[in-house]
């Protein structure tokens, strides 16, 4: 399963230590600010690992809240069916200016253990995961 990882700059460390803990649980995980290179069409690279994504983890903090680039991932997430049930944010910091519809999914919190939070999220995709093909096949 490819993960798409969206979260603010300032969050890159969380990022880098959750990314190896769901690499190491067999994840495959997209980090754009390892993948895209400078000078390379940033949003042609995000568009097309967003495309190839089954998941997405967005981590959660003031400063993701106010990130264009972090909101308009979590839209696409949203509206594409390949992210149902797959949609999964981690709390790094809380805070009041979470767009709206992310506080109507369960969220895991970080409470400084990356290690107990990577596993929750891979449980919870693994859930997901089940969840999204039962609904795909009462749908047919």
């Amino acid at each position: 399963m490819k993960v798409f990882l969206s979260y603010a700059t300032v969050d890159n460390k969380w990022a880098s230590q959750l990314r190896e803990r769901l690499a190491h649980a067999g994840l495959d995980v997209w980090d754009p600010n390892r993948e895209v290179l400078p000078g390379q069409d940033w949003s042609g690279k995000i568009s097309g690992a967003l495309r190839d994504s089954d998941a997405m983890v967005v981590l959660v903090s003031p400063q993701a809240a106010e990130s264009d680039s972090v909101r308009r991932e979590i839209e696409y997430a949203l509206g594409s069916p390949r992210y149902a049930h797959r949609l999964i944010p981690l709390v790094i910091r809380p805070t009041r200016k979470l767009p709206w519809i992310l506080e109507q999914l369960q969220m895991v919190p970080l409470n400084n253990n990356i290690e107990r939070a990577a596993r929750a999220i891979v449980k919870r995709l693994e859930q997901g995961t089940e969840r999204g093909k039962e609904a795909r096949a009462a749908a047919h």
